[in-house]
């Protein structure tokens, strides 16, 4: 009844998906981005009544792109090639919409980020980081896009202040509904089908700061408020940004080769295999 436990290749398979779970069983974090800009607030949030956009936004010539330095990590040396390892000089451009209201508990806030089209269905936010030249490899430039939105976390932090984070995970449930989204993609990185996967940016410097009152005003150590009008999102602000990214399993680099752990139980295996190959033509024949 259970005649193909006692086939070779049925445990040589096990043994091989037992030990790649077990390679692969913790979050870990494979990128990592921070401003190239010297002093600028590239991350901009536009209240406009009925909505909210959370775009970048480069102070000094109003581009959706901005400059920041870009880089993998976690990968061996042999992973990647020279020109991939190390801080990568890149754009980034980040956008997102929001008609999910702000709330807020004591003195801290939480700014939801989500929106669905007409159809009802999300319009999910983009994070792309693009290389400013070609790798020599492949000649591509995506290092990471990212799509996403956050309705279990959001953006979230003290009012009245200058900083803030976001985060969002993919099998984040905390309710009917509230359920992130993060998707990740790139040209020199592959992900598992229906991994875990999250990012968490950071935001400091914000200008005049994180608030929910109608009348704000910047002051020398974040701002003043006055009156008691609320709004229905965040007040519009300017912000500093950093993030990492990370995944469960990890990602694989698309020029990896197989690690000698792999490589040595493949090579153990193979005997099992072709035994078991050269005994089914043994009994075809017969």
């Amino acid at each position: 009844m259970y005649a193909f436990l006692k086939k070779p290749l049925f445990w040589f398979l096990t043994a091989v998906s037992l030990f790649a779970v077990n390679l692969s069983a913790d979050t870990v974090t494979f990128a990592q981005f921070q401003e190239a800009g010297a002093g600028g607030n590239d991350f901009t949030f536009i209240n406009s009544g009925s909505s909210a956009v959370f775009e970048s936004r480069n102070p000094k010539t109003g581009a959706s792109s901005v400059p920041v330095t870009f880089s993998f990590l976690g990968f061996a040396g042999n992973q990647l090639p020279s020109d991939l390892q190390g801080p990568q000089s890149a754009q980034m451009s980040f956008y997102i919409k929001t008609t999910q209201h702000v709330t807020s508990l004591g003195n801290q806030f939480d700014q939801n980020l989500y929106s669905q089209n007409a159809s009802g269905l999300p319009n999910y936010g983009t994070i792309t980081f693009t290389r400013t030249t070609p790798d020599k490899e492949l000649n591509q430039t995506n290092l990471l896009t990212v799509s996403f939105f956050a309705i279990a976390d959001g953006l979230d932090g003290a009012r009245k202040g200058q900083t803030a984070t976001l985060s969002a995970d993919n099998e984040a449930n905390f309710g009917p509904g509230q359920i992130d989204y993060v998707q990740f993609s790139s040209s020199y990185i592959d992900f598992a089908q229906g991994s875990d996967e999250n990012l968490a940016l950071s935001f400091t410097s914000a200008n005049p700061c994180f608030s929910i009152y109608k009348n704000v005003t910047a002051a020398r150590h974040g701002c003043v408020t006055s009156g008691t009008a609320l709004l229905n999102f965040l007040h519009n602000f300017t912000a500093a940004g950093t993030g990492t990214f990370a995944s469960d399993p990890p990602p694989t680099s698309v020029f990896a080769v197989p690690e000698p752990a792999s490589a040595c139980l493949l090579l153990l295996g193979a005997p099992a295999v072709i035994g078991y190959l050269r005994g089914r033509a043994r009994r075809s024949r017969a």
